[in-house]
């Protein structure tokens, strides 16, 4: 199912913009510089251990869009293109269950995160619902305002990633949790994201990433 999404946007012209575009990009700039040869390779050799993999690499082309050369000035309209056609693709596919792929297409606001460990319930039942926008920044301004990076923490991640909420920065924070842990993402009826299983030693690295991209959004920055 995989193979088949890839090969429907390998088949839209304009994918050839990303074909190899990792030489195109600022790698010093970029921490995730990938292509869609890469992943097609990848796929190839069946090193994706899970269609989250797959669709997580993907996400990552169109948020390295605003990070190529000016001279290649297409490649973000035609990321916006590919997007919508990735999105059609994976839930005509079926790449996971029916109740995920209807929530992939708004991946950034649906995402839930468990709270930590001293916090059973639900994020729900505290106030810091996800898919609720009014903790979410309105603009770069807020973040800024707001923002303090403290001490590494477990709560100082949920804290830092409800200010990317809605911003393309969240996705990246999601993908580098991922990349560090992969089990801390679970797929049941809506994708989460289980900080209570991060490892002590991973916590101050993704809290270092997460304030990192905290000020770029704070400068107006849409890709790093």
């Amino acid at each position: 199912a995989c193979k088949n999404v890839l090969n429907r946007i390998l088949h839209q012209p304009v994918s050839k913009l990303f074909w190899n575009s990792v030489e195109d990009l600022l790698l010093a700039e970029n921490t995730h510089p990938l292509s869609l040869r890469t992943i097609h390779e990848k796929l190839e050799g069946n090193t994706y251990l899970s269609p989250l993999e797959f669709v997580l690499d993907m996400h990552q082309i169109f948020l390295n869009a605003d990070a190529h050369r000016s001279k290649k000035i297409l490649r973000s309209p035609a990321a916006d293109f590919l997007l919508s056609e990735f999105e059609s693709a994976v839930e005509e596919y079926s790449i996971f269950t029916s109740d995920i792929s209807r929530h992939l297409h708004t991946l950034s606001r649906d995402f839930s995160i468990k709270p930590p460990p001293k916090a059973d319930q639900d994020l729900n039942s505290n106030g810091h619902d996800l898919n609720k926008t009014d903790n979410a920044n309105s603009s770069d301004e807020k973040i800024a305002s707001i923002f303090s990076p403290g001490e590494p923490s477990i709560e100082g991640i949920h804290e830092n990633l409800l200010l990317l909420k809605g911003h393309p920065f969240f996705l990246e924070a999601i993908f580098f949790i991922h990349s560090l842990k992969p089990e801390t993402i679970s797929l049941d009826n809506t994708t989460k994201l289980h900080l209570s299983l991060l490892d002590e030693e991973q916590i101050p690295i993704i809290h270092n990433k997460i304030a990192e991209l905290i000020y770029a959004a704070a400068r107006g920055k849409t890709s790093l």
